[in-house]
């Protein structure tokens, strides 16, 4: 009998699993996989993130000549590209392999099912548990008209793959996901096309950044098709082909399914009894993270939106917490943050203006431009804005969102700020080191009140 049994190692299953076993549960993790890590370390996060890293260098090495600095470029060795990515999550791996060994967490290599609440069974042999966590993830959303067939037509784990970079390419889905290997392929010299059914790239994004992100990603060359609905996704001999409702036909070598993700029930959670679901397939549970099984706990992508690996890791360690009986403080979902990383970068947290504006009567915005910041000016990547949303009696900090370069790494701080209820005078005070990019923070929280320094 074991303290703990987890079924997936993703963020949100090894986590879950060291913590669990720092707190003195005696754990055991299984996962069909190779190596640990779900697919945000396999196929997602780590892998796209090495090779956006190398675009990015590539990209600047292609403008060298306009920062007075002469190279000449021959051409990429994509396969040299791919196998770096590869490295990267090897080594990241073997990290949690030796996290694992550290704390003591036995790793199953295994395919395992729930049978029971506290019992799985792997290759025959049954398991048993005081508590069981499901993290079993989830999968690229594909249509029966718009589905990947392994050759031609991809998902992303298929992508980040490719032997070589194809001449053309076709992505169904403007997201997050579409437009990070959008920019990818594109600053590669993939001639790519890009395909959203809503009215704006980045679906549910503040607006205006939607509009920056669009305006710099078709200067550089991609071709986006707003308000379009692939009817369909087909192979024809050496070329795919895609079909909108409005009858109009796209061709290219290859494409990409990016329309988003649905839940991983591949020998997940289990054959023979399964925790109570929503009607889109997501395990549904408490505010403890319980599922309807008693002692069956899950987190993650498994439990639903939003999928992101930092709040599956969060949702398990109060997953362990409430298993040790805690009764740990609930993540607040409206603040999470979360970027995406093409060129202007993307960063966002909690709510936008436009849904401000829906749960408060009193809303503030100040927006803050990078052309007006010292470090964006003299790194010569002047697009994009901080934007700070504040709502309430007390305007406190309800939402942050921003557009340009490295905006990511804004995002720590704007968290921290909105879980505290931080206000604009409060935002201001804070001292910010001079140049950088966080000095924009600042400024747009005087922008909300009516004044700015350098505006």
């Amino acid at each position: 009998m074991h303290d703990l049994i987890v079924i997936g190692a993703g963020p949100a299953g090894y986590i879950g699993a060291i913590k669990a076993a720092q707190e003195g549960m005696d754990v055991v993790v299984f996962d069909e996989n190779k190596r640990p890590g779900g697919v945000c370390l396999n196929w997602g996060c780590i892998p796209t993130k090495s090779l956006l890293h190398l675009a990015e260098k590539f990209q600047f090495t292609k403008n060298a000549a306009d920062y007075g600095i002469s190279l000449e470029v021959d051409g990429v060795d994509w396969e040299q590209v791919v196998s770096k990515s590869r490295r990267v999550v090897r080594r990241l791996g073997k990290g949690i392999e030796a996290l694992f060994k550290k704390y003591g967490v036995r790793l199953k290599k295994k395919r395992a099912s729930l049978v029971e609440p506290g019992v799985v069974e792997a290759d025959g042999e049954r398991f048993e548990a005081e508590n069981l966590l499901l993290a079993t993830g989830s999968k690229p959303l594909e249509l029966d008209s718009v589905s990947a067939n392994g050759e031609r037509i991809m998902t992303s784990r298929e992508a980040l793959s490719l032997d070589r970079l194809p001449d053309s390419l076709l992505i169904a889905g403007g997201g997050a996901i579409g437009l990070e290997f959008a920019y990818l392929f594109n600053t590669f010299g993939v001639d790519v096309t890009v395909f959203e059914l809503e009215d704006q790239l980045l679906p549910g994004a503040d607006r205006e950044v939607a509009r920056v992100v669009e305006k710099e990603l078709s200067k550089a060359g991609i071709n986006f098709e707003t308000s379009t609905a692939v009817a369909g996704l087909s192979q024809q001999q050496d070329e795919v082909v895609a079909e909108t409702e409005s009858g109009s036909g796209y061709s290219a070598e290859l494409g990409l399914i990016a329309l988003g993700r649905v839940p991983a029930v591949d020998g997940c959670p289990g054959e023979k009894v399964e925790p109570e679901t929503d009607s889109r397939g997501w395990i549904e549970v408490d505010r403890s993270y319980q599922t309807s099984l008693p002692g069956v706990y899950a987190a993650g992508d498994a439990i639903g939106p939003p999928h992101l690996a930092h709040v599956a890791s969060a949702e398990a360690l109060r997953a362990v917490d409430s298993m040790l009986g805690a009764q740990p403080d609930p993540l607040d979902y409206d603040r999470i943050p979360a970027a995406v990383f093409t060129n202007p970068e993307v960063g966002a947290m909690g709510l936008t203006e436009t849904e401000a504006k829906q749960s408060y009567d009193r809303v503030e915005t100040g927006k803050f431009p990078f052309r007006a910041l010292g470090r964006a000016v003299a790194e010569a990547e002047v697009e994009g804005f901080v934007k700070l949303v504040f709502a309430g009696e007390d305007s406190e900090l309800v939402g942050a969102h921003a557009a340009g370069a490295d905006v990511a790494s804004l995002l720590g701080e704007l968290s921290l700020a909105g879980s505290l209820g931080a206000t604009p005078e409060e935002l201001h005070r804070a001292v910010h080191v001079h140049p950088t990019r966080s000095e924009a923070i600042p400024e747009a929280a005087l922008a909300a009140v009516g004044n700015t320094l350098h505006m």
